[in-house]
C-alpha cells in the first residue's frame, strides 16, 4: 500500500507536548491499518471511547502519544487535544477526507 496525503493528518495541540528538550506543537496521526487495530473494536473507536483511543494513539502517532500523557493532575495532553485526535481517528475509519 502506498501512503497518500490523506493517510496522515497533523493535529495542532492546545498544550504543547514536551519530550526532553523538544517541544511539539502538533502531533501527526497516520491512518491505522490492520496491525494497529489488532485487539480493538471499531465501534468504540467511532464512539471516541477514551480507553480505546488511548490504546490506538501510541500505534499511529508521531511523536508517540502514550496513555500516561493523559493521566494525573497535570496531564501532558489537554482533553481538547484528545478529542481532536479521537475525531481524526474516527474520520480515518469512516473514510472522510480531511
Amino acid at each position: 500500500m502506498t501512503d497518500t496525503a490523506s493517510d496522515f493528518v497533523d493535529v495542532p495541540l492546545k498544550r504543547p507536548l514536551v519530550r526532553g528538550e523538544t517541544t511539539y506543537t502538533t502531533v501527526r496521526l497516520r491512518k491505522p491499518g490492520g496491525s494497529e487495530l489488532h485487539g480493538l473494536s471499531l465501534v468504540p473507536l467511532l464512539q471516541m471511547d477514551v480507553k480505546d483511543v488511548q490504546t490506538l494513539l501510541p500505534r499511529i502517532s508521531n511523536p508517540v502519544v502514550h496513555r500516561g500523557d493523559f493521566a494525573g493532575d497535570k496531564p501532558a495532553i489537554d482533553v481538547a487535544d484528545l478529542v481532536k485526535m479521537a475525531s481524526e481517528v474516527a474520520g480515518f475509519l469512516l473514510g472522510t477526507d480531511n
